[in-house]
């Protein structure tokens, strides 16, 4: 019986775009997604000759069979037949729940990532394709760093990382259900008219530009959702700084100059900490170290 200490690293979506809704009820998507610095902890016991999955955890989140840790493990035991194992998991979650920044798909990925190297599987496509099965944003962080999503986020593309960049993630508390959110942006906005040669152009564009290009179509939701985030969005801007969504929210980060004088715009329970872009390069030893 051997126990293994996983870190389950955050992202944020520096470029999303929603494009038309697509016949199994979600939406096509152009997005980038980012690893970075804030990161859930997971302790991954395998024990031989047993079988079963056990999870746990210090926050109140579904410990059953719909925690997407859970399905990534019974989707990888039957899709690679691996030997009888019992598995047993206990997750310390430090991602805000429902905020935005892909807790339970990092988990979930974090989780495919070891198993994948552990059990010595080669086969790249199907454990991307698994991957998909549990959650649109899971398999991106079987990649880690900057990575290109299409389709419903889900058709990933690893591409040449975004020069690391220090933000402010601001904690809400709020809660932004990610369906009503979509329901609300087919009702209240229209669909961003882009193709992927378009998109690829405007990724290469960040690269120059950095964070002033970055954009979030969600935003454009803040006027009819949350009046009081888009005043204080409004006056962000106002200030020099550059405020937007982290993917459906609530979390939403800040990039500027002297982030530390951002703190002082926020209101007193909003909780807001300064990170920094989790590499390519880095993410493998990072996520086992």
């Amino acid at each position: 019986m051997t126990t293994f200490k996983l870190k389950s690293f955050a992202k944020i979506n520096p470029l999303l775009y929603i494009s038309e809704k697509r016949e199994d009820g979600y939406h096509n998507l152009f997005t980038l997604y980012q690893t970075v610095s804030i990161f859930d902890e997971i302790d991954l016991t395998i024990e031989k000759g047993k079988k079963g999955i056990e999870i746990s955890s210090n926050r109140d989140i579904p410990l059953d069979s719909s925690n997407l840790v859970y399905k990534a493990i019974e989707l990888f035991v039957e899709e690679f037949k691996v030997e009888p194992c019992f598995f047993k998991v206990f997750i310390d979650k430090r991602i805000p729940p429902g905020g935005g920044m892909g807790g339970g798909s990092s988990n979930a990925g974090a989780v495919l990532y070891f198993l994948k190297k552990h059990f010595k599987i080669k086969a790249n496509k199907r454990i991307l394709d698994l991957a998909a099965k549990i959650g649109s944003d899971v398999p991106l962080f079987l990649l880690g760093g900057t990575v290109m999503g299409t389709g419903k986020g889900d058709r990933v593309t690893k591409i040449k990382d975004l020069v690391n960049t220090e933000f402010l993630a601001v904690f809400t508390g709020k809660h932004y259900p990610t369906e009503k959110m979509y329901s609300l942006f087919d009702e209240k906005c229209e669909k961003t008219d882009i193709d992927l040669i378009k998109f690829s152009e405007i990724v290469l564009n960040t690269y120059k530009k950095g964070y002033h290009s970055f954009y979030n179509d969600f935003d454009r939701l803040l006027q009819y959702y949350d009046r009081d985030l888009f005043e204080l969005f409004a006056y962000l801007k106002s200030k020099g700084y550059k405020p937007m969504l982290s993917g459906s929210g609530s979390t939403f980060i800040i990039f500027g100059e002297d982030l530390s004088r951002a703190k002082k715009f926020l209101p007193e329970n909003f909780k807001a900490v300064k990170l920094e872009f989790v590499s390519g390069s880095d993410y493998e030893r990072l996520l086992f170290g």
